[in-house]
């Protein structure tokens, strides 16, 4: 375990002293490559600033039901909550949400929600939402009067 983290922490430390090495193309001049008799430009690679760790997630994703504790992985994208048979998560003893109640979708590592016009709305922090909602860990939501909350493991 303490090699893995050395290991990692080396690999890091070469991440940082290649990004500390970078010119920005006005600070670096240089001249055009010459070949066969006609000119080339040379491309340099615009600046790539490193992935926000917190908004990109490389973990499972689940939905937590509160009222029973039912846990279920959002595995894939959209990922469709109501109470019909036919979605991915069916939530059963509640009349009050809807057969396609609402979705989450991925998009580059991060999870958004949306409601697809349920009779008994969706809300994030006591808010009925009307466009998609984007999800963090641990965020709580509710599907008519279920409680839910979004983990990522």
């Amino acid at each position: 375990m303490a090699a893995a983290k050395r290991s990692c922490r080396r690999g890091e430390e070469k991440v940082e002293k290649n990004l500390n090495e970078w010119r920005y193309r006005a600070e670096v001049e240089i001249p055009p490559r010459k070949q066969s008799g006609f000119q080339e430009e040379i491309l340099i690679r615009e600046e790539i600033l490193p992935l926000n760790k917190k908004n990109h997630w490389t973990g499972k994703a689940y939905v937590i039901r509160t009222r029973t504790d039912e846990k279920m992985e959002v595995k894939k994208s959209p990922f469709i909550i109501g109470k019909s048979a036919d979605v991915d998560y069916t939530i059963q003893g509640n009349p009050a949400i809807s057969r396609r109640h609402a979705y989450i979708a991925e998009e580059n590592g991060i999870y958004f929600l949306k409601d697809l016009n349920s009779l008994n709305h969706t809300f994030v922090e006591g808010k009925s939402i009307q466009s998609q909602e984007k999800l963090e860990d641990g965020k709580f939501f509710y599907l008519a009067d279920e409680k839910f909350q979004f983990r990522i493991d």
